[in-house]
C-alpha cells in the first residue's frame, strides 16, 4: 500500500477552524473537501436544526454557507490572514428537506482588503441532489497573529508540515469549558465519512458536481 499523502495545509486550516468549540462544531459541521479557493462542508439533519415544518432552518443554512465561504476565501490568503464576513446575501430557492445539506463554496474575487465568495447549498434526499439556496458573501481580509491556528497548525515550508506531522487533538488545542446546563453535543470528527446519524451509511459526497434544480 503506498504511503498516505499528508493532508494539505489548506485542509488543516479549515479543519482547525471548524473543530474549535463554537457554532460549527456544536451543530456537527463536517469538512468534506478542501483545496485553495474551494471548500465543501456537510451537515446532517438533526431535530434541533429544523424549523416547524421539519426542514433545515434558514439560519442554519445561512450559517453553514457563511462558514464555507470563509474557508474558501481564507485558503487563498497568505498565512496569518483570514476572511471574516461583512455581508451575506442569501436566496432560498426550495425547502431543505433532505437528510443532509452540503455547502459548496468557491472564492470569486480576492483583493488586498476585501474578498467575495459564492456558495451553493444542496439538499440531499435518497442520493438525489437539489439546489436549495445560493449565497453571495463579502469578506474582509484581516490579520490573525496570535490566533490558536497560527500556534497549532504547520505552515507550508515548516519542517513538521513537510514530515506530515501528527497534529494535536482538539483537547490539546483549546480547553473545553464545562457547563452544567450544556446540551448534549454530537461528537465531531475530521473524517470525511462521519455522519450525525450513526446508522447512516452514506459515503463521501463528491463536491462541486453539476446539480439539477
Amino acid at each position: 500500500m503506498p504511503p498516505m499523502k499528508p493532508e494539505s495545509y489548506e485542509r488543516r486550516l479549515v479543519e482547525a477552524v471548524t473543530s474549535q468549540p463554537g457554532f460549527p462544531s456544536a451543530i456537527g459541521v463536517v469538512v468534506d473537501f478542501v483545496e485553495p479557493g474551494k471548500v465543501c462542508l456537510r451537515l446532517m439533519q438533526r431535530p434541533e436544526l429544523l424549523q416547524f415544518s421539519g426542514f433545515f432552518h434558514g439560519g442554519v443554512i445561512a450559517g453553514l454557507a457563511d462558514q464555507a465561504a470563509g474557508g474558501a476565501v481564507t485558503t487563498r490568503l497568505a498565512p496569518g490572514k483570514i476572511g471574516v464576513t461583512i455581508d451575506l446575501h442569501m436566496n432560498f430557492l426550495t425547502p431543505a428537506d433532505g437528510h443532509c445539506i452540503v455547502a459548496r463554496a468557491e472564492s470569486v474575487q480576492i483583493g488586498k482588503t476585501v474578498a467575495v465568495a459564492r456558495v451553493d447549498v444542496i439538499t440531499i434526499t435518497d442520493q438525489q441532489e437539489r439546489l436549495c439556496a445560493i449565497a453571495n458573501v463579502t469578506l474582509r481580509v484581516v490579520d490573525v497573529q496570535n490566533s490558536p491556528i497560527d500556534k497549532t497548525w504547520p505552515r507550508p515550508g515548516n519542517e513538521a508540515a513537510e514530515r506530515g506531522h501528527e497534529l494535536p487533538g482538539r483537547a490539546e488545542r483549546m480547553p473545553v469549558i464545562e457547563r452544567s446546563a450544556a446540551p448534549e453535543r454530537m461528537p465531531v470528527s475530521t473524517g470525511m465519512t462521519l455522519a450525525a446519524d450513526p446508522h447512516n451509511t452514506e459515503t463521501f459526497i463528491f463536491p462541486f458536481a453539476k446539480t439539477s434544480s
